[in-house]
């Protein structure tokens, strides 16, 4: 009974060990966000009075590259899809195991 328990607690340890791992270099190969370059403002000749103050969000907007958005949306998506079937995998692993411990617990 001992045994079977120690290695359920192995194998446990074992996954963990290796999601963790697989979460590491998930995180290690993911690129941070861009930032954003500061805009240039051409200085005007017009008096302050006149002068338009210029959409920040137009001036975003256009900086911003829509491949790259959807590019890092993508690659985030990803990402967090694998987790999450990582995850479910590994807490599915490990309600077997528990159960068939219940299991060899009870018949014996």
């Amino acid at each position: 009974n001992h045994v079977a328990e120690d290695i359920t607690d192995h194998l446990t340890d074992s996954l963990l060990e290796d999601c963790l791992r697989t979460v590491g270099k998930i995180v290690a190969k993911k690129v941070p966000p861009p930032t954003l370059p500061k805009p240039n403002l051409i200085l005007r000749d017009s008096s302050p009075a006149t002068e338009e103050v210029p959409d920040a969000v137009s001036e975003v907007k256009l900086l911003i590259s829509p491949d790259r958005i959807s590019a890092q949306t993508v690659t985030d998506k990803t990402t967090d899809v694998v987790m999450k079937s990582m995850l479910q995998e590994a807490i599915s692993d490990m309600l077997i195991v528990k159960n068939r411990k219940t299991a060899a617990a009870i018949t014996s």
